[in-house]
């Protein structure tokens, strides 16, 4: 607990009759956690603390994806602004220093800025039949390895092949690597697929079948395979797809890669967080915590 001491001392002094202790197992603390009213060990109370420090505001202080390394994308609807409800979406501007900004420049293809969606936030609805957003990405994204990507999405309804996000190639269908894709079964399941040059499939992890309507907290999680994550459960694993194999250049948001052909979704973004390495078990667990918080999603 002492380094999470050390980060609310540093710019707040502790508050009056508060006590920690390094050495003393039990006691009462509930001046530090006032959820905690009973004896409780070193290692319940640094659990609970960890979790308020990085999940919600805690002395004016709040977890960010960009605190663990690697984070080369990082967009948050409800960190735009300038927008009203039903306005549409011209860019989308990445929060990290990276500048990996989302935009489309055709007005029939803008997708909505939506307010109230996702416990009380904002998110971008996208209408499955051509909106969708795009950034050219640069090696930082598209010349790793491992990698790790969360999103959290709804469908507002189902159809083959429809995508939430894709990194691929901006002037062809393929090499892609699909994010959270529905196949084409009936009912319809979320996967992860991606392709080489030649259309052939490299990882297709099938997942569980969609509820529309239902908010998701995803995580696509490369390292020596390729394992789906929905609501911090993994769910599906299969061959990983190694994003330096292949030529890919762009990054879409609410459908395949440009040029859009039949993939797009009818669905709701609300924010999406792009790694360029595996995440530890600790670091996703953080960064699905956060997300499962802020979004009104349990996440074990």
């Amino acid at each position: 607990m002492a380094d999470v001491v050390q980060k609310i001392i540093s710019g707040n002094d502790i508050q009056q009759g508060s006590a920690v202790s390094h050495v003393t197992q039990t006691g009462n603390i509930h001046s530090l956690l006032p959820n905690v009213t009973n004896a409780i060990s070193i290692s319940e109370a640094e659990a609970k603390w960890t979790g308020r420090f990085d999940d919600t505001e805690y002395y004016g202080t709040k977890f960010k994806p960009t605190v663990i390394s690697g984070c080369q994308l990082w967009l948050a609807a409800d960190k735009i602004t300038g927008l009203d409800d039903g306005d549409t979406v011209a860019t989308w501007s990445d929060s990290t220093t990276n500048g990996n900004d989302f935009a489309q420049s055709t007005a029939s293809k803008k997708p909505l800025y939506k307010t109230g969606i996702f416990n009380s936030k904002p998110a971008i609805k996208f209408d499955g039949t051509d909106d969708f957003l795009s950034a050219t990405v640069g090696s930082a994204i598209t010349d790793v390895d491992y990698h790790s990507f969360f999103s959290v999405f709804s469908y507002i309804s189902e159809g083959n092949w429809h995508t939430i996000a894709a990194i691929g190639k901006g002037s062809a269908s393929t090499p892609l690597l699909r994010y959270f894709q529905l196949d084409d079964t009936s009912p319809r399941r979320i996967r992860i697929e991606g392709k080489n040059a030649a259309n052939s499939n490299i990882t297709v992890a099938h997942g569980s079948d969609v509820v529309v309507g239902t908010p998701y907290v995803g995580s696509a999680i490369t390292g020596t395979s390729t394992v789906q994550y929905l609501n911090g459960v993994s769910d599906a694993t299969h061959t990983a797809y190694v994003l330096d194999d292949h030529d890919i250049d762009t990054f879409a948001l609410g459908a395949s890669t440009y040029p859009i052909t039949i993939t797009p979704a009818q669905c709701y973004i609300a924010e999406a967080i792009f790694y360029n390495r595996q995440l530890s078990e600790g670091e996703q667990n953080r960064v699905e915590k956060y997300l499962g918080k802020k979004y009104g999603v349990v996440i074990p």
